[in-house]
């Protein structure tokens, strides 16, 4: 069994029904249509390893190129990933 990782989603806020995240492209004619995301993500530990990795790699390369803001951002996105991670 491949051990795994759950990123649970935040609450809905009373958006009940509602998408507020991306539009893809829906039948011809028809116009976009909203994506409906899942209550929750799984992951393997090795797609979190990966993730972790890239998101380092990234911050490296930012603070090579004197990218303090972006560096905050990407700061930011790692310690929101960080704090939803718990173990199944």
């Amino acid at each position: 069994m491949t051990p795994t990782v759950v990123v649970e989603r935040a609450g809905s806020g009373g958006a009940e029904g509602r998408s507020h995240g991306p539009v893809v492209g829906g039948p011809a004619g028809r116009g976009p249509r909203p994506v409906r995301f899942g209550q929750a993500v799984v992951l393997t530990k090795l797609e979190v390893f990966v993730a972790c990795q890239a998101l380092a790699d990234a911050d490296r390369v930012l603070a090579a190129a004197g990218s303090d803001v972006e560096r905050a951002g990407l700061a930011e996105l790692f310690s929101l990933l960080e704090r939803r991670l718990v173990r199944v």
